[in-house]
C-alpha cells in the first residue's frame, strides 16, 4: 500500500498551478470522486466525475515518498496537472492514514534453529495412566500451594489398626 499523501505532497506537486488544487478541493467537497484504490508501490488509481458532463475520468498517480513521480488523467488536460488528480490526492489525504498500511508485526516469525529443541515423544504427550494423572494433579496443586480440598485423596492411606475388645 502507498504511503499516505499529505498536504505537502499535494501543494508541492501543484506549486505552479495552485488554482487546480482549489478546483480539486471543490470536486472533492462535491463528492465527484467516484472511487479510489490505493495500491502497493505508491500507485493510486481513482475515478472523478466531470463537473459539466456525464463523463468519468480515470486518474492514476504514482507517489514515491512525498513526491509525485508520475500522473495521468483521461481528461483533455490529463497530460499536465489537472484538478481531477488534485481531487484524488485530496481524497487520499483525507481518507487514508498511516494505520491503513499493513503492519510489519503481522508477519509470522520463523523460529531460528537454536530455538527449536529436540524433545522425546514422552515429553510431548501427557501421561494417560491413572497414576500419571494423579501425579500431574498433585504437582499442579503443590505449585499453587493448595493441597487442601481434594489433597486428602492424594495422600497415602494410614494403616488400619484393629482394636481387640
Amino acid at each position: 500500500m502507498a504511503e499516505p499523501v499529505n498536504l505537502f505532497t499535494i501543494t508541492s506537486f501543484f506549486s505552479e498551478t495552485p488554482e487546480r488544487v482549489k478546483k480539486g478541493l471543490n470536486s472533492f467537497h462535491s463528492n465527484r470522486v467516484v472511487n479510489v484504490a490505493v495500491l502497493p508501490r505508491g500507485v493510486i488509481k481513482g475515478s472523478v466525475q466531470a463537473s459539466q458532463k456525464n463523463n468519468v475520468y480515470e486518474v492514476e498517480v504514482h507517489v514515491e515518498g512525498q513526491t509525485v513521480k508520475y500522473s495521468s488523467c483521461q481528461c483533455p488536460i490529463g497530460r499536465d496537472k489537472c484538478h481531477h488528480m488534485a481531487a484524488v490526492l485530496i481524497w487520499v489525504e483525507k481518507n487514508v492514514s498511516c494505520t491503513d498500511v499493513e503492519c510489519a508485526w503481522k508477519r509470522a516469525k520463523t523460529p531460528s534453529t537454536d530455538q527449536i529443541a529436540a524433545k522425546r515423544v514422552s515429553e510431548m504427550t501427557p501421561s494417560t495412566t491413572q497414576a500419571g494423572i494423579w501425579v500431574r494433579v498433585q504437582a499442579t496443586l503443590s505449585q499453587l500451594g493448595r493441597l487442601t480440598g481434594i489433597g486428602w485423596i492424594l495422600s497415602p492411606e494410614t494403616p488400619r489398626v484393629r482394636l481387640m475388645c
